[in-house]
C-alpha cells in the first residue's frame, strides 16, 4: 500500500485579487509544516478533509479557481506543496489555465508526470536523444532520479 497524502498546500499567486489566497487541505491534524520554502502559504485557510477525499478537494479548488484563469494562451501561477505520511514532500508551481488544468493535465496528473520526468521514466517528446541522456545522467548524479523513483513507488498521487 502506498503512503497517503498528509496534506496539500496551494496558493494562487496570479489572478483576481480575491482569489489569490492559500489553502491547506489535510486529512489528519492541522500540519505545522504546511508552508513552502518561500512562505507562499502564509495566512492559509485550513480545510480538513474526510479520509480519502483530499485529492478530490484539491481538484475542486483548481476547478473553482480555473473559472477565472486565462482562456487564451496564458496561465496563472499557483504554488503548491504536497507531503505524504512517509515523510516525502514535493514543492512546485502549477501553471493553471481556464478549467483548472496545467496544459491539459489535472493537478494530480501533472504532479505524477513531473515525478516521472525527474525519475527519467517519462521523456518529453521535444527532448532529443543527447539532451535526454544528459538530463538522466545529471538526475542520477544529483540523486533526483533515485528520490523520484522512490516517490513513485511509495507515494499516492491522487
Amino acid at each position: 500500500m502506498k503512503s497517503p497524502v498528509r496534506f496539500v498546500s496551494v496558493n494562487r499567486a496570479e489572478g483576481p485579487n480575491a482569489e489569490c489566497v492559500a489553502f491547506v487541505y489535510h486529512a489528519g491534524d492541522k500540519p505545522a509544516d504546511f508552508d513552502d520554502e518561500r512562505s507562499h502559504m502564509a495566512g492559509a485557510t485550513f480545510v480538513k478533509c474526510e479520509p480519502g477525499k483530499l485529492a478530490e478537494a484539491v481538484i475542486r479548488r483548481f476547478s473553482t479557481w480555473g473559472m477565472t484563469a486565462p482562456d487564451s494562451g496564458g496561465y496563472d501561477k499557483c504554488d503548491f506543496k504536497v507531503a505524504w505520511e512517509n515523510g516525502e514532500t514535493y514543492e512546485g508551481r502549477f501553471d493553471m489555465k481556464r478549467g483548472g488544468t496545467d496544459g491539459d493535465e489535472s493537478f494530480w496528473t501533472s504532479l505524477r508526470r513531473r515525478v516521472e520526468f525527474y525519475a527519467c521514466a517519462r521523456r518529453p517528446a521535444h527532448f532529443k536523444d543527447a539532451h535526454w541522456k544528459h538530463f538522466c545522467e545529471e538526475a542520477e548524479k544529483e540523486g533526483w532520479k533515485k528520490q523520484m523513483e522512490k516517490m513513485l513507488a511509495e507515494c499516492e498521487m491522487g
